[in-house]
């Protein structure tokens, strides 16, 4: 049995920019996750009516920060995705 307890991934939220493909987004980031050999916990979709996001599960915070300045809003909205 191990001495250290189970960590909670490390959430980020990703918006879809307007006037992009969803499609277009993901297909973005899961070449940057490949390229940085990073392996996600898990995907989900998030959001309402009126925008959609992806909240992205990392087992530790030095891959969520990485992706999350890659993916960060202000980043995001100057290049699309």
């Amino acid at each position: 049995m191990s001495n250290m307890a189970s960590r909670p991934p490390v959430i980020v939220h990703v918006e879809k920019p307007t006037g992009i493909y969803f499609s277009e987004c993901f297909a973005e980031m899961r070449l940057w996750l490949a390229a940085h050999h990073i392996r996600p916990v898990d995907f989900h979709l998030s959001g309402g009516y009126s925008s959609i996001g992806l909240d992205i599960a990392f087992s530790n915070s030095e891959e969520a920060d990485l992706f999350e300045r890659e993916f960060s809003p202000t980043i995001v909205a100057l290049r699309g995705c």
